[in-house]
């Protein structure tokens, strides 16, 4: 781990947001250029991998929204559990109908994206 901390430097939240922004609108900024040319494309093989390649982009533009996503709901989840701290000892209804009590594990996971798979790793 600490190699890793030497090449890549410690986490910070800014660092997440910076990269996410990024990687959405630089791929933002190759999806018309790839659309396009996979469009005129007469070539099987380049037109798949100009195919996978769109995919990777589109995949790379959703990643900020994603994130945006995730973090309110993370927030509001927070926000919920702290207005509903007191009434956890018999059970709170969760918005999205269940129910959490003192004694329901609360689990965060890492994720990690790829262009060829997802894979998701408890904390």
């Amino acid at each position: 781990m600490d190699a890793i901390t030497k090449l890549y430097g410690t986490y910070s939240s800014t660092k997440f947001w910076v990269i996410s922004s990024m990687i959405s609108f630089g791929s933002l900024l190759f999806v018309p250029e790839i659309y396009s040319n996979l469009i005129s494309s007469t070539d099987a093989g380049h037109t798949l991998w100009l195919a996978f390649c769109l995919l990777i982009a589109i995949f790379g533009a959703g990643l900020l929204p994603f994130a945006i996503w995730q973090h309110a709901a993370r927030n509001a989840f927070f926000k919920w559990l702290q207005e509903n701290w007191g009434t956890l000892d018999s059970g709170a209804t969760h918005p999205s109908d269940y129910t959490l009590t003192l004694d329901t594990p609360l689990v965060t996971y890492k994720a990690v994206f790829s262009a060829l798979g997802y894979l998701e790793k408890p904390v």
